[in-house]
């Protein structure tokens, strides 16, 4: 028994007969397949998901979560039944996966991989049962179990049910509590996969050919809006569900809003900030090399009012994935701004630090999971940052609790086209206080030696080129990128994304590279 990989499938298409034209579909956005065979001949086979499935005779879409995993459509071809085929596979696949760091299978109740599960040492925990589902009266009839692979091993509350219509709830658990679900998930694992920040917004949302065309802005930008004022938070909310399942459906682990109400990653919080002038803006030169219209300090910085509290609620509210809330770090905030007030920048970054630290302290409170610093000037102003970007970081995410990550590149490959192979200000991040550190390199091409240089933190690694002339990459190009960092880090301390900017591609190119990213790490991951 083996898994099915993408490229060597052609017996499982045979096998599966009308429905071998799903194969490829399921494997591209992440679903494994496990089989038995015999002379290169499918026996037995059954699948297995992380992410959404939508299970047709009970319309109900199943959402693992993190840990989680699905099990379904378990067939042993006719010629070969009775003979342990289907409980072989099964238990095999289940093994396996338990070996990876999966806690709980959602199960068809009453089928034949149920009863195959003691096999692997899972029990049946949670029973969704026959139970009304809201005012229309729909009733779930002998819909799903859950089975565990620790017998000391209790669920926690709040496993996710949807039904048809976008209505939400939770599966509720022996005790008949329904989970509040705002703890911080668990972000640790072997090669999770998440984003940097942005996914394509879509061209009914914003202007693309104009954000495209013009430098990222860092005062407000309304003119790129499609929609008008009184409708822009509806549109823009559809928008986000848009970009989250995208998310969700290439299979990536943690997940972001795609910066999706964002004109750029930074000027939604900076132009919040009292003391930003952002209706008399100065002029500050771009990494570019071009002058831009920035934000002008005209007076003492100061956080009034949440910022992103709402889009962090919508997102929680959204997803049973780990997520990941974007916030753009003090230093390059610092070198982003006319500073008419302070005359001294360190001065005016420990100020934005101040500013960043409550809002991230918020972040947490409402249940988002990692808080990442977007930091690209680190690379930029790399002198200045040996001055004092550190110490301005380090206040930044001062006295939080939850995971944090500190992201730095070389400016999106859209905008910024002489990258160098390396990066300036790097050793000087095992001083910060952030769990994680975010770098890009496919584009590029940067030596991963470099990671040796901080030793002790968790990267993330862009192993995804987000050129604009980019193709969608092979399974071999990414699973090649992903060894490569493994030279250097190990894999419970490497994560996988894309290089920064995906926000340029077309929607459709950058949803096939997620998923081409997904299915590498896969392969990867079951290798180690």
């Amino acid at each position: 028994m083996r898994e099915v990989l993408p490229g060597s499938a052609a017996p499982l298409v045979t096998a599966m007969g009308d429905e071998g034209d799903l194969v490829d579909l399921r494997l591209g956005r992440g679903c494994r397949c496990f089989a038995a065979f015999a002379d290169d001949e499918v026996t037995a086979y059954g699948w297995l998901s992380s992410g959404p499935e939508w299970i047709g005779e009970i319309r109900l879409e199943i959402g693992p979560a993190r840990g989680e995993a699905y099990v379904w459509n378990c067939l042993t071809l006719p010629a070969h039944r009775r003979r342990g085929l289907f409980t072989a596979v099964v238990t095999r696949m289940t093994t396996l996966v338990q070996a990876e760091g999966l806690q709980r299978l959602w199960i068809a109740s009453g089928g034949g991989a149920e009863k195959a599960l003691p096999g692997a040492g899972y029990r049946p925990v949670l029973q969704l049962g026959e139970s009304p589902l809201g005012a229309a009266g729909l009733r779930l009839v002998r819909a799903t179990a859950v089975a565990v692979a620790s017998e000391s091993w209790s669920p926690p509350p709040g496993a996710r049910w949807r039904v048809p219509g976008g209505r939400s709830g939770r599966a509720r658990c022996p005790d008949g509590q329904l989970g509040a679900g705002t703890e911080p998930m668990s972000t640790d694992g072997v090669l999770l996969t998440t984003v940097v920040g942005s996914y394509p917004q879509p061209d009914w949302l914003v202007d693309r050919a104009l954000l495209g065309s013009r430098l990222p802005p860092r005062t407000r930008a309304p003119e790129i809006w499609r929609v008008p004022a009184e409708h822009l938070e509806e549109a823009q909310d559809d928008a986000t569900l848009v970009a989250i399942r995208d998310l969700e459906r290439a299979g990536i682990d943690i997940i972001t809003d795609g910066e999706i109400r964002r004109e750029s990653y930074s000027n939604r919080f900076a132009a919040a900030l009292a003391g930003m002038d952002v209706d008399n803006p100065g002029v500050a030169i771009d990494r570019t090399g071009h002058p831009n219209p920035v934000p002008r300090v005209a007076g003492p910085i100061r956080r009034v009012n949440p910022v992103l509290l709402r889009d962090a609620r919508f997102l929680r509210a959204n997803t049973d994935r780990p997520i990941k809330v974007t916030i753009p770090g003090p230093f390059t905030m610092s070198q982003q701004a006319q500073d008419d007030h302070y005359g001294d920048e360190e001065a005016l970054a420990f100020d934005l630090a101040v500013a960043v630290n409550e809002e991230v302290r918020d972040l947490f409170d409402v249940g988002v999971d990692v808080v990442q610093l977007d930091e690209p000037y680190l690379q930029a102003r790399s002198e200045k940052a040996r001055r004092f970007a550190i110490g301005a970081i380090n206040r930044a995410v001062g006295g939080v609790t939850g995971t944090t990550a500190l992201h730095t590149c070389f400016g999106y490959a859209h905008v910024v086209h002489s990258r160098p192979s390396g990066y300036p200000f790097l050793t000087e991040l095992a001083e910060a206080a952030v769990d994680q550190i975010s770098l890009e390199s496919a584009q590029q091409g940067v030596d991963l030696a470099i990671l040796d240089s901080v030793p002790g933190k968790r990267f993330i690694v862009g192993v995804i080129d987000l050129a604009d002339e980019s193709p969608v990459e092979d399974l071999e190009t990414v699973e090649r990128r992903i060894r490569a960092a493994l030279r250097h880090v190990p894999p419970d301390r490497l994560l996988l994304a894309p290089d920064c900017g995906m926000k340029y591609l077309p929607r459709q190119k950058a949803f096939e590279k997620l998923q081409v990213m997904v299915a590498a790490a896969h392969r990867v991951r079951a290798s180690l």
